[in-house]
């Protein structure tokens, strides 16, 4: 399999998140435990082995938190040098009993940094194969990646368009199962895009959509693009037009209600949130203004689309000051559990810091 080990490496030194560094350690753990057994053949290292395996995880994800803390804390690959990783090592191994002799020799052996290269080759590929790249996002976009994707569910054999692709990882996400293919402006957007899986890309806007043919698509995923995109009323008129007649458009939009929830509460600027409630824009760090919309605006600015359904995400999130929890992976998908059950419930979908559109023709 072909994966982007440069760009995963990358974002592993872009995004330092907690669980990020944790996930690495873990993994190049196991993988330098797994070399030395082809070596020791040890009984009690495959024992331990098959105890902490990660392809024991469900979807890829870790399941045991309190072996998962502790394995993963064993080695520190961002900091430790090769013989603090080697005395670290045989030193666990040594404080569980006898049955790891000949495997500690090894780890003090010279063929340990070798070890260590071969386990990050592995650990790059175990995130490829589980489709595990949302834990190099901010967690903020790691959450939204995941949880729109449980709303859309299971998705095979259709031909999907991806407008504003950004970095590829929603194309990619689909393109295992789907013919996908993604329109995103920026050119250096495009050149880091994931591309580990097949897809089509292409680098522009509205221009492109016109010059496809009516109804060529099954589903079309537009997710936080429209706000900025200044001709969105007619990117909408364009997405009318090349859905097919029993497709449906994905669109996640901001919601002013949850800006203004998140801009009292957790950012404390009360002057912040009362120019949202005047009808103001704001700004986002990455991508300018947030001109916002409605969500009935969709139905006002093409006729003949109409809103099936509109499910809230991160309703909780916002809210939640402690940034460590935030990078905390067993307590991202706790909170995306809750997010999931109030996602159509009002009164928490109506605060709600955006809104996922389920949009049909008619």
């Amino acid at each position: 399999m072909m994966f982007s080990k440069v760009r995963i490496l990358k974002d592993f030194k872009r995004y330092k998140c907690l669980d990020v560094i944790y996930l690495r350690n873990y993994l190049i753990c196991f993988y330098v435990l797994q070399q030395c057994l082809y070596e020791s053949l040890e009984d009690d290292l495959a024992v331990l082995l098959e105890k902490i395996s990660p392809e024991l995880w469900e979807d890829g994800k870790p399941e045991d938190k309190d072996t998962f803390r502790k394995w993963s804390n064993v080695l520190n690959t961002e900091k430790m040098t090769v013989c603090e990783m080697q005395e670290r090592l045989a030193a666990e191994l040594e404080s569980m009993g006898d049955g790891f002799e000949k495997t500690v020799r090894i780890i003090k052996g010279k063929s340990f940094e070798y070890f260590i290269s071969q386990a990050e080759e592995r650990m790059y590929e175990y995130i490829s194969d589980h489709d595990m790249k949302t834990v190099l996002l901010p967690p903020w976009e790691a959450m939204m990646k995941k949880m729109v994707w449980r709303q859309m569910g299971r998705i095979k054999d259709k031909k999907i368009l991806d407008f504003g692709s950004g970095t590829g990882i929603t194309s990619e996400h689909f393109a295992e199962n789907n013919d996908v293919t993604a329109v995103e402006p920026s050119q250096e957007s495009v050149n880091m895009r994931w591309k580990d899986k097949k897809y089509r890309q292409l680098c522009g806007t509205l221009e492109i959509l016109k010059d496809m043919p009516d109804k060529s698509f099954d589903i079309i995923i537009c997710h936080n693009v429209l706000e900025y995109a200044i001709e969105r009323e007619e990117i909408v008129r364009e997405f009318a037009r090349l859905l097919k007649d029993e497709g449906y458009i994905s669109i996640v939009k901001h919601n002013r209600a949850g800006r203004v929830m998140q801009m009292a509460v957790l950012l404390d600027a009360p002057d912040k949130a009362e120019s949202l409630l005047d009808g103001n824009d704001s700004t986002a760090s990455s991508y300018g203004v947030i001109r916002y919309y409605e969500d009935e605006d969709i139905e006002k600015w093409c006729d003949i689309l109409k809103i099936q359904k509109v499910r809230g995400m991160r309703t909780f999130w916002d809210l939640q000051q402690d940034q460590k929890l935030h990078k905390d992976i067993f307590w991202q998908d706790r909170m995306i559990d809750l997010e999931m059950r109030v996602s159509e419930l009002d009164p928490y979908r109506q605060t709600a810091f955006f809104h996922h559109l389920t949009v049909k023709r008619i």
